[in-house]
């Protein structure tokens, strides 16, 4: 079997796990579940397009398995060995590998926006600003319950929740939809795709300045993940403009071209907020290393050319310091741990009782939410203070993946598995490590999510009691990332305490080797395909001690050796 593998192209087991991909996305989603067949259905999910069915769950699960099975074997056996052979990609793999994910959600197009209402929530916005005249940071869609798209919508009575930029966009696509249903799907299908595209070329070009061996692999982590392919072209979640925010706004990064990271963080966090994190890190990168009139140069044209920005894209939109608000959901809770501790919590801290209770938790509520700023807080200063030790780009694609993903497991109380997309890019960049590993799996944990709320604790026909509502798919996504992190730290540690002198000295003499070879852990990672981690835990002395990754090392800093 491994003689059959290795004796096949890289190539041909890309194209063999896109054709894979595309088949599964084109069955088991598109045709199964399409625009033509259910996009007069309102708030549908896949669950009760399916009704209910047990095949439906399986359909559902094991297509998202397998796709993320195709998604592995196409980076261990195509781009991995790839970015092993070649010092850059050529451009036949650049083709492959943006125009196969650009296929990817082509087969993707004809799919019903199931499982979320975000779609029509978008139309109906973009609607009222387009047709009707009204604020969508303002005005609620109830004001315009007679439009055709109105009993698609699912938030009725709240304004906007998201930023200025994303509205203009918003209103662009609705008035050139028209009244045209699938016009309307495919119009904002299409935005959400060019974001995903604008993601990818940002991850490559970034990659192309930072680590030029791994670009095309860099853009495959990204373009090629199932979740972010799903929720682009499948289901037209705006994310993907977040995540091309992030990926530009650290290309800029990369360039040097500070003012520019900022401005691109800004304009994503004119569409969500999420960008506007990365804002202080590059303010602390840029201070490190620049000097003098160019750091004055610095803070001045970000912080007038930022003010402008800021002022232009919220004046059409303004309604006094209300159209500010970021916390239009603080004070909900879904999927998230925050939302089963609260369940816990409520009955002790504000008297709330019964199996069912939906009563208002003030004291809760603020306990939950102090205590998730206050970790995200001292997280994001631990990160910042690593930037401004380490100035480089890959510690802020680091330090911003952390400080997300934090995010993403504590801090945020409304949680939905299309905000994973905004790390993808952060975690496509990073050298192989664990952080890459861990959030890319996550990635896959949280395709869990709808069927485990929609065929199990949701369903139409009798929700699950309080706290299992939560507890159950909670404790399958997040729980089973919680588990990971801590036995990985765990392993971690115990290893540590264990380094047999033999191997202190092995590890030292790896790490002479590559650094006479002026080689850092993440060259000879991308060089090998060892695990940047691995590396690092050998220099250290801490076992396991592969032999064969030694000999392959050893093997790679003699041909380096020998070349220069």
């Amino acid at each position: 079997m491994r003689r059959f593998i290795l004796a096949r192209p890289p190539t041909f087991w890309l194209v063999a796990c896109l054709l894979g991909m595309i088949l599964i996305f084109g069955l088991a989603f598109s045709h199964r579940y399409s625009f033509a067949q259910y996009g007069n259905r309102p708030h549908a999910t896949f669950a009760s397009l399916s009704r209910l069915s047990v095949e439906g769950a399986l359909l559902y699960v094991g297509g998202f398995a397998a796709l993320f099975g195709l998604y592995w074997l196409g980076y261990r056996l195509g781009v991995r060995r790839l970015a092993m052979h070649a010092a850059a990609p050529s451009r036949r793999v650049w083709l492959l590998v943006f125009g196969g994910g650009m296929l990817l959600n082509a087969a993707l197009l004809p799919l019903t926006p199931a499982d979320a209402t975000d779609l029509y929530d978008y139309v109906i916005r973009g609607r009222m600003l387009a047709f009707y005249g009204l604020n969508p940071m303002k005005d609620v869609p109830a004001q315009v319950e007679d439009d055709p798209f109105y009993r698609f919508v699912g938030w009725r009575n709240v304004p906007s929740a998201y930023g200025p930029a994303w509205e203009m966009i918003a209103g662009l696509a609705a008035r050139l939809a028209g009244d045209d249903p699938a016009g309307n799907m495919l119009a904002f299908k299409i935005v959400a795709v060019l974001g995903y595209a604008l993601a990818a070329l940002g991850v490559g070009l970034a990659l192309r300045h930072i680590a030029p061996r791994r670009a095309a692999l860099g853009v495959y982590l990204f373009a090629w993940n199932p979740l972010v392919v799903f929720m682009a072209g499948g289901t037209a979640h705006n994310d993907s403009l977040v995540a091309a925010s992030i990926a530009l706004s650290v290309y800029a990064v990369a360039r040097r071209a500070h003012v520019a990271a900022v401005l691109a963080a800004l304009v994503g966090a004119l569409v969500k907020f999420i960008p506007a994190l990365l804002v202080p890190f590059i303010a602390v990168l840029a201070l490190r290393q620049l000097a003098g009139a160019r750091r004055l140069r610095f803070v001045a044209l970000s912080g007038v050319l930022g003010a402008i920005l800021l002022v232009a894209a919220y004046a059409p939109f303004w309604n006094g310091l209300d159209t500010l608000r970021a916390g239009r959901r603080a004070e909900m809770y879904t999927g998230s741990v925050a939302a089963v501790i609260r369940q816990y919590l409520a009955p002790v801290v504000d008297g709330r009782s019964g199996a069912n209770w939906t009563d208002d938790t003030p004291h809760t509520n603020a306990l939950i939410a102090n205590a998730t700023l206050a970790i995200t807080a001292l997280v994001f200063a631990w990160q910042a203070l690593a930037v401004w030790r380490a100035p480089s780009p890959m510690t802020l694609i680091r330090a911003a993946l952390i400080v997300l993903m934090i995010y993403l497991l504590v801090a945020s109380l409304w949680f939905q598995n299309w905000y994973v997309v905004w790390v993808a890019p952060l975690a496509a960049m990073l050298d192989n490590t664990f952080l890459r590993r861990y959030v890319l799996f996550f990635s896959y944990l949280v395709t869990w999510e709808p069927p485990l709320y929609n065929f199990v604790t949701l369903r139409p026909r009798g929700w699950a009691p309080l706290p299992w509502r939560d507890l159950v798919p909670v404790a399958a996504y997040k729980g089973v990332a919680y588990g990971m992190a801590v036995v990985h730290w765990l392993m971690g540690w115990l290893r540590a305490g264990t380094r047999p002198a033999e191997n202190i000295a092995i590890g030292r003499n790896l790490r002479a080797e590559r650094e006479r070879a002026g080689l850092s852990v993440a060259d000879l990672a991308d060089a090998t395909g060892i695990p940047a981690d691995a590396i690092a835990r050998y220099e250290q002395g801490i076992p396991p001690l592969l032999h064969e990754h030694l000999i392959t090392l050893r093997a790679q800093l003699d041909r380096k050796k020998a070349a220069g």
